[in-house]
């Protein structure tokens, strides 16, 4: 299951291509999306050869070190409304089964009126090391700045190594891109150009509206069997016109609001070692907080004012409700968990009721052969600080055998209603560590804490 996930991820991101253009003077500096020319047929490959092409090229892209991916694409509704999209994927091939890649998505929905409906941004970060018999990864997603990471560490030697996850070009997802027909052109290039255009008319009173799909494939291979590019682009034309008479691409007008374009570049060379790879190494994280195991939990315990002391008693032995909720978060790069929480689920809390508020969570060990060790833990938080002047006239901490509740014991000289209902706003992050017998653990810290009374609540 993990190789085949690095495979996807590996295919699915790949990685830089770094053209230098020159920009000749009174000349439009090349774009990206580009479409190629076509050239010149010298002849076309027989069946046997372009079979040998493909081998030949298959093994060329282990000498791949730089790839380059983008596509963008625009589709609009005949309501007016329209989803506009580009993804950007680049990165790094290196010595020793490493790698290090990035993938950038966007995506836009427009309203007919032209409003954003949805405005999204997905990350996902790969990378992969190997060093004295070790093979690292790290892999990371999310959306909008939050992301998700996962780590794997597992003892491989490097030809393991290479054939558990150095399948980078070998999926049939990637190759289905190559398998096409080939001629060699007069600059000794292999080009495969194939155009479809899907044509169609329809009659709209006394005109006829004609419409084109246009489907551009294009792959170059050089003479060393490098790949110079894989180009998949869709464009649409329009026109109207008195008759049903096919026309020509010219005479139609290109829609800018229809299009998808999909383009492959890539680099070759020498392998170098993956930089910083001891850096990567020891800040690989040894101690993870399962981000899908961090709950928070609630207990209600009866109190009263003790005259003596002056002050408010927590009966421990008098429990009168408990719980817990999940809490969604996030793993960062250091193995922790983090997360913001906007209203908690309301609590009622009575006169002389106290709750103490706990996180629970789980740590797992994260050396060689020690994911399956993994300790539970409960760690009480105060949250007395984000009382507001308000609530501090109705709720009082109270600390006790190092527990911190908050007790709901107004002063009888003001006027309070029998209960309230309780909910809070807060950011969290639980840092991984190794207790004294080297057991997974962490610290839990919270901030921006804002408690307060739920007034849409009817008792």
């Amino acid at each position: 299951m993990k190789k085949n996930m690095i495979k996807k991820i590996l295919i699915l991101t790949p990685l830089l291509l770094g053209l230098v253009a020159c920009k000749e003077k009174g000349k439009k500096e090349p774009s990206f999306f580009d479409e190629p020319e076509i050239t010149n047929v010298k002849r076309g490959l027989n069946n046997v050869e372009m079979d040998n092409l493909l081998l030949d090229v298959i093994d060329k892209l282990n000498d791949a070190i730089e790839i380059e991916n983008r596509s963008k694409g625009m589709e609009t509704y005949f309501d007016g409304s329209s989803t506009i999209m580009e993804k950007t994927q680049k990165g790094n091939i290196y010595e020793n089964c490493s790698f290090s890649a990035i993938t950038v998505e966007k995506m836009k929905e427009i309203s007919p009126s032209g409003l954003p409906i949805v405005d999204e941004e997905t990350t996902m970060i790969s990378d992969a090391f190997w060093k004295n018999d070790i093979f690292y990864a790290v892999f990371g997603e999310g959306e909008n700045g939050n992301i998700d990471y996962e780590f794997m560490r597992v003892p491989a030697s490097i030809h393991e190594a290479e054939h558990m996850f150095g399948g980078l070009f070998d999926d049939a997802e990637f190759l289905y891109g190559l398998m096409t027909d080939y001629y060699l052109d007069v600059n000794g290039n292999y080009r495969s150009y194939i155009e479809h255009r899907h044509y169609q008319t329809r009659q709209v009173g006394n005109e006829f509206v004609h419409f084109c799909i246009r489907v551009l494939n294009s792959v170059e291979i050089n003479p060393k069997f490098e790949i110079n590019h894989i180009f998949m682009s869709e464009t649409f034309y329009e026109g109207t016109f008195k008759d049903q008479k096919r026309k020509s691409l010219s005479e139609l007008t290109r829609l800018e609001d229809n299009y998808f374009y999909d383009v492959y570049h890539f680099k070759y060379g020498t392998k170098k070692a993956i930089p910083n790879i001891d850096e990567r190494i020891t800040s690989f994280p040894n101690t993870i907080i399962k981000d899908d195991a961090v709950n928070i939990k609630y207990k209600i315990n009866y109190c009263e004012f003790n005259e003596e002391t002056q002050s408010v008693e927590v009966q421990e032995g008098i429990q009168i409700e408990s719980g817990s909720g999940y809490l969604e978060a996030f793993t960062n790069l250091l193995g922790g968990a983090y997360g913001s929480v906007f209203a908690l689920d309301v609590l009622e809390l009575e006169k002389n009721q106290a709750v103490r508020i706990d996180f629970n969570f789980t740590a797992y060990k994260n050396g060689l052969l020690e994911w399956a060790d993994y300790t539970e833990h409960d760690v009480n938080v105060d949250f007395s600080v984000g009382l507001s002047d308000e609530l501090r006239e109705l709720l009082v901490r109270v600390e006790q055998d190092d527990v911190v509740y908050l007790a709901y014991a107004p002063d009888p000289s003001i006027e309070a209603p029998d209960s309230i209902y309780l909910s809070a706003a807060f950011d969290f992050l639980i840092t991984p560590k190794r207790d004294e017998m080297l057991n997974p653990s962490g610290d839990v810290e919270i901030s921006n804490i804002d408690i307060f009374v739920n007034k849409f609540v009817i008792a």
